[in-house]
């Protein structure tokens, strides 16, 4: 009696097209001729407004076994809030301005290499955040880096260096906003510059905001940055890169399984993975352990990311 075949796993590709300008087509033509085809049974989508993909992977949810966000830290976000708490895996070809998430992962960017991590199959569960009524995956902030994503969120402009010279514009004028936070219980007012709450450790571009953050401990880091005078910029944005910033004087960290942010303002101006949002003056924040299944590379393989 001959064998009965594998079943093959049904993937959806959802592709931001203003993302990455001209990999969208070349990433169907790779997906065409690397794709394993023993493996997977596969489809695209395309994105035609923002929300889209967070739309399409609510819908298939559970009838797709991998869902692949190819686009930046925007598009994951979309895919994963379709995807949390379902069966559903999602995998990843990077193709925005940071790629935290992926960079963190060591998902890497060039399509054929991002492909053969889709092919391994190798499937890990990771934390996701609920946030409101929101979901994030790698990074949420409040105060600069949230005032920062607004303005890249408006400009036409991607990439490193237009990001750096609006953080370069802005950093001396911006005034630190007072916020309370209930971090497990415990409450803390600050006058704060910036406070992330880091699921990974990557702020985008290999900034790494958090270091000692993991995706799959049941924790959120908490990181509150203190005002600091202008000259001390460039060596808060050394120790970023070279993993040391949680040693600066104007950097307190907790880690917490559920955080309050309480604002005097109407509204909480945020971002949930570098992408603009804003709240009303009372969040919840509320760590989900093992929530999200992802497609990450086999045998500690490094890319060049």
């Amino acid at each position: 009696m001959e064998r009965a075949k594998k079943m093959k796993l049904k993937i959806l590709f959802i592709i931001n097209p203003i993302s990455g300008v001209g990999r969208s087509k070349k990433v169907e033509r790779d997906v065409e001729t690397l794709l394993d085809t023993e493996v997977y049974e596969h489809k695209f989508v395309y994105t035609k407004y923002k929300g889209h993909a967070a739309e399409i992977s609510k819908e298939i949810a559970d009838r797709f076994d991998v869902v692949v966000a190819v686009g930046g830290d925007g598009s994951v976000n979309e895919v994963a809030q379709g995807i949390v708490d379902s069966r559903t895996a999602m995998a990843i070809i990077p193709s925005g301005s940071g790629n935290g998430f992926a960079r963190y992962l060591n998902i890497p960017r060039d399509i054929p290499d991002a492909i053969k991590v889709i092919n391994e199959a190798n499937i890990k569960s990771v934390d996701a955040i609920r946030i409101n009524d929101n979901f994030f995956v790698n990074i949420a902030g409040v105060g600069f880096d949230a005032r920062i994503a607004h303005q890249f969120a408006n400009s036409k402009r991607r990439g490193f260096l237009p990001y750096l010279k609006l953080i370069l514009n802005d950093v001396a004028s911006f005034s630190s906003e007072k916020f309370t936070f209930i971090i497990d219980g415990k409450r803390i007012e600050r006058e704060i510059f910036i406070t992330v709450f880091a699921n990974s450790s990557q702020w985008g571009y290999g900034a790494e905001i958090s270091p000692d953050s993991k995706i799959d401990d049941g924790l959120l880091n908490v990181c509150i940055f203190n005002k600091f005078p202008i000259i001390e910029v460039p060596i808060l944005t050394g120790k970023l890169f070279d993993k040391t910033i949680l040693n600066s004087k104007y950097c307190e960290s907790y880690t917490a399984k559920e955080i309050i942010i309480i604002s005097e303002k109407e509204e909480i101006s945020a971002h949930i993975d570098g992408e603009p949002i804003i709240f009303p003056n009372n969040v919840n924040i509320k760590i989900l352990p093992l929530s999200l299944k992802v497609i990450v590379p086999t045998k500690k393989r490094r890319f060049i990311l």
